[in-house]
């Protein structure tokens, strides 16, 4: 009996029609630069082969950005706003998520990726239609985030058994069939985590895309020591949460 990789089952199964592809995009006080991305992002989107829709979700912003998304959304066709409840990465994904409409769900960075990369991965995510397709970034801007995405990582897949070298690493893309990745419940940063511990236990081939490294468009990042390390701290509480799930 042959045994087939996740890949070649992939392959073989059924491909599922893409009509309509949704890209999440969390935005956290970007004031200074979110309307020329979401701009470059929608020109770069108008080549793909399929409809497209862009939900912007501002989430905890103390500037500008939710008029400025809401702006966005009445100027260009396919841009939706979708207010978060509250800050948080995982929880502006999940809200967007929530929200979408397609048959191929995105996330990404609003802050990093570039409208090239952002166009290519959907373009890929396409033509993988029975795939999760993220990113795999091949370098950080800064020693101290490459020295703590190097470790991140590392404890990611020995707590957790996972494979992938960049378990944050965004855009992150899968088809709405894939419905456990629409049932994600961590509010912060853990949610990638979450994906992938999900698309391990469900058996969801993943395929990782390579990415440059793009610097940011704008504004402070908000990861700081005092969050990656709280960050550390708080991988552990998940590991235990998921080990009691499965006893």
């Amino acid at each position: 009996m042959l045994t087939l990789s996740k890949a070649d089952r992939a392959v073989r199964q059924p491909q599922p029609k893409m009509a309509l592809v949704s890209v999440v995009l969390p935005v956290r006080n970007q004031a200074d630069h979110i309307a020329w991305v979401v701009r470059q992002h929608h020109e770069h989107l108008l080549q793909l082969p399929v409809e497209f829709e862009l939900l912007l979700v501002p989430n905890g912003c103390s500037d500008e950005s939710e008029l400025i998304c809401q702006n966005l959304s009445a100027q260009l066709p396919g841009v939706r706003t979708v207010i978060g409840s509250g800050p948080g990465w995982g929880r502006a994904v999940n809200t967007g998520l929530n929200h979408a409409n397609g048959d191929l769900m995105c996330y990404a960075s609003s802050a990093r990726i570039s409208s090239a990369d952002l166009l290519k991965h959907i373009q890929f995510a396409l033509g993988s239609p029975n795939s999760v397709v993220k990113a795999q970034r091949l370098s950080q801007d800064s020693g101290f985030r490459t020295a703590g995405s190097a470790l991140y990582n590392w404890l990611c897949r020995s707590l957790f058994g996972l494979s992938t070298r960049d378990v944050n690493g965004t855009p992150k893309s899968f088809p709405k069939t894939f419905s456990k990745l629409l049932e994600l419940s961590e509010d912060g940063y853990l949610v990638d985590v979450e994906f992938n511990v999900v698309c391990k236990k469900n058996d969801y081939p993943v395929v990782e895309l390579p990415i440059e490294h793009t610097e940011r468009h704008g504004g402070t990042s908000t990861t700081t020591v005092s969050t990656a390390l709280n960050l550390f701290v708080a991988l552990f509480g998940y590991w235990n949460k998921v080990r009691k799930q499965a006893t």
